[in-house]
């Protein structure tokens, strides 16, 4: 991870062009920019931090924008072209497509702000339906397509306004219609509208940069056929156009006109205005472009960090999942804590399973003793195997010791607590032990040649469990408890379970012994054990 942050830190690699076609501005990887495309198609409600750039606000917020914008054209088209108010004077088309464009916008707007309600949980019952909704608008492709309808709104209904007749008034025929017109005054209202609505089509990042990009350069072509379409005055009579949107005009003295009303009245003005239009569709391109980079960098720092993310959450939980089968769970919960553990348990179980011919099985000779190794580690996988079980979840492996296998129980007491009897976690050690028996006598069953036989040494008392060690951390258990349970195995008989006298009276109502006799235990002298029979048969009443 410090790696990882130091690259990160170096200029080369903060400065660097994103791995995406600098034409197309696709990421050259087909699975990221697949994820990429649908990016705005995720339900980040339940993440910890939301802001306005989240995938799946940002058609809300750029819709809002546009729409005050798509508003703001349409009030100033009402103001300056007469022609909308004046009952004599309404055209068809503008109105036509003013109430497509309202429908369009309202229709989309409402819907986003439906599903943000929806996808906040303010309306529960119509999420499902309103998320499926979503995703099929905001596919990637349906998405570009209904941004084009959406965001040419406004330049759509700002041409659908251009009158030919006022913007070449001056060649009219009718000089006496045109006597108190200003052309400059229209020419300049009508460029500065077509110029400013252009750059609304730089809005909605998530969409693709092309789109809007050949969008506005269509409109622009549209836009200039329009300024330099052929007139012809007589064709082109309206008296009643040029009268009203005098009516509006300021500059009636074209001697005290301002310096840029006479530039507009030019019949130059046409190429200057194909000329502004053709250098703000160069801006337009190269900021989508820019927004499309800076979207799609933005995006691919997110992705990388989120992997980032994924990859040290999935190490630490491989790291968790190997410490817990190195330290058991409830011991690592306080080892956190104080980075210590030590616990003196009273009752605890010990148990020592050991094969007791594996020395005569093992040969170092053959491949290095490998394929011993392999087969011991089958039959202590076996073993291992029982303690994923519910039945046995007050057992923990303590550790193996060569060919012998240590286990206790008892030790984690807040589980001991919630048991029934407070011989469970003792009965469920010794069936284990059972357990292992049969086992290996199942393993036996598919050797040849050799037959594995298992002593196993059974204990009850007190023991001191800790942690030893800084770096290498080992779990393990002491006291006098763990060794007689030891000299219970090694002085035990093969395919039996050896107890001491003591364990053998504790444990009477739930298990059959026999009497073995006097064993000789080094420290503690002659010591009367005995061996395990089976568990009692559950009693009717």
């Amino acid at each position: 991870m410090l790696d990882a942050l130091w690259n990160l830190s170096k200029p080369e690699e903060v400065f660097k062009f994103p791995p995406i076609s600098r034409f197309s501005l696709c990421f050259l990887s087909q699975s990221l920019e697949h994820i990429y495309r649908h990016q705005v198609l995720r339900i980040p409600r339940r993440s910890m931090l939301i802001t306005l750039a989240t995938p799946r606000l940002t058609p809300v917020t750029n819709g809002i924008t546009h729409f005050f914008f798509f508003v703001l054209v349409i009030v100033a088209c009402f103001i300056n072209f007469p022609n909308l108010t004046e009952s004599q004077l309404i055209p068809t088309i503008p109105y036509v497509v003013f109430t497509i464009a309202l429908i369009l916008n309202i229709l989309f707007i409402g819907f986003i702000i439906a599903d943000l309600c929806a996808w906040g949980g303010a309306c529960p019952g119509a999420e499902r339906a309103l998320q499926k909704i979503f995703w099929g608008m905001f596919n990637w492709y349906v998405r570009n397509t209904m941004g084009v309808l959406v965001i040419c709104t406004p330049a759509v209904f700002v041409l659908s306004n251009f009158q030919i007749c006022l913007f070449w008034s001056s060649r009219s025929m009718d000089i006496a219609a045109v006597a108190d017109f200003s052309t400059g005054e229209y020419r300049m209202v009508y460029g500065l509208l077509f110029t400013f609505m252009l750059f609304n089509l730089t809005l909605f990042p998530n969409f693709s940069s092309w789109t809007k990009s050949i969008s506005a350069m269509i409109l622009c072509i549209i836009g200039c056929l329009l300024v330099h379409w052929p007139f012809v005055g007589t064709s082109y009579y309206c008296p009643e156009q040029v009268a009203g949107f005098a009516a509006v005009t300021t500059a009636k003295d074209l001697g005290t006109s301002p310096v840029w009303l006479a530039a507009a009245e030019s019949s130059l003005f046409p190429w200057e205005l194909t000329v502004i239009l053709t250098l703000n569709l160069i801006l337009i391109f190269f900021l989508n472009r820019d927004i499309d980079i800076s979207f799609r960098v933005s995006f691919n720092r997110d992705y990388e960090a989120s992997q980032a993310k994924k990859a040290i959450t999935r190490e630490k939980v491989q790291g968790e999942l190997l410490l817990e089968d190195i330290i058991p769970r409830f011991v690592l919960t306080d080892l956190r804590k104080t980075n210590k553990y030590s616990q003196h348990v009273d009752d605890a179980a010990v148990m020592f399973a050991s094969i007791a011919n594996f020395s005569e099985f093992y040969d170092e000779q053959y491949q290095g003793g490998q394929e011993m190794l392999r087969v011991l580690n089958e039959i202590f996988a076996d073993f291992e195997h029982l303690l994923s079980s519910l039945r046995f979840k007050d057992v923990e492996k303590i550790k193996t010791i060569g060919e012998c296998f240590m286990a206790a129980s008892g030790l984690n007491l807040v589980q001991r607590a919630q048991n029934k009897s407070r011989d469970d976690h003792l009965c469920a050690l010794m069936d284990l032990a059972i357990e292992l028996l049969k086992i290996l006598d199942e393993f036996n069953q598919q050797m040849f040649n050799f037959q594995f036989e298992l002593k196993i040494g059974y204990n009850i008392g007190e023991v001191t469990a800790g942690v030893i060690g800084t770096t290498k951390l080992l779990y393990d258990i002491w006291g006098d408890t763990v060794n007689v349970a030891s000299r219970m195995y090694s002085t035990g008989q093969k395919g039996r379970v050896q107890v001491t006298e003591e364990v053998a009276h504790r444990l009477s109502q739930h298990y059959d012994f026999e009497y073995r006799g006097n064993v000789f235990v080094k420290g503690k002298g002659e010591m009367r054990t005995h061996l395990l029979i089976g568990r009692k048969a559950p009693t009717t009443s």
